[in-house]
């Protein structure tokens, strides 16, 4: 696993927006966007410039196949959500759609989660490599340092398949739910410590 810094961002935005080309989220409340992959690759660049140095975002190699964006305790539950996503690539009538959820997802988040925890905002794969365990790979090591230290950690998801991921790692339901228009299905998920993968 590696520690992704500024110098990655360009090749990380490129994998988390192909990751995330067709996901149900991106499909909602950008679909209307011509050259959506290239808006997204500028959000995510954007994103990822964004975090405060305490974020800690890592990818399965030097190749950036998959990326996952750990935000600490500290960092503002605003932050991840409203800096993204309705910046650059979103008309207006969809950025108050995504902001919407945001506060939605931080609302959920709150409700399940008023201690310090470690959130999960982002986890992503390449299309081409998923189905190799890229997805566990950048989990399980941060996982085992979280239990080590006896840190929780929260995630959302919008796919059943990804709920069921992160179950086998030892999260579980804690919110399921449709988000703010009835039609995106949402899953909050908590991750105490002690279980080791």
């Amino acid at each position: 696993m590696k520690r992704l810094f500024s110098s990655d961002f360009p090749a990380a935005a490129q994998t988390l927006a192909a990751a995330f080309l067709h996901y149900e989220l991106f499909a909602e409340y950008g679909q209307a966007i011509p050259d959506l992959r290239e808006s997204l690759e500028q959000d995510f660049l954007h994103y990822l410039k964004a975090l405060p140095e305490t974020a800690e975002i890592y990818a399965d190699s030097d190749a950036i196949g998959g990326v996952a964006v750990w935000l600490p305790p500290a960092v503002s539950p605003m932050l991840p959500q409203l800096t993204f996503m309705h910046t650059y690539a979103l008309e207006a009538q969809y950025r108050s759609r995504m902001q919407a959820f945001s506060l939605f997802c931080q609302a959920v988040r709150f409700h399940h989660m008023p201690w310090p925890h470690w959130y999960l905002n982002l986890l992503a794969v390449y299309p081409d490599a998923q189905g190799r365990g890229i997805g566990k790979q950048l989990l399980s090591e941060k996982l085992r340092d979280l239990d080590r230290r006896q840190q929780p950690c929260y995630l959302e998801t919008q796919r059943e398949r990804n709920a069921h991921l992160y179950q086998s790692m030892g999260f579980r339901v804690v919110e399921q739910c449709f988000a703010p228009g009835g039609k995106l299905p949402f899953w909050g998920m908590l991750r105490t410590p002690g279980l080791v993968v």
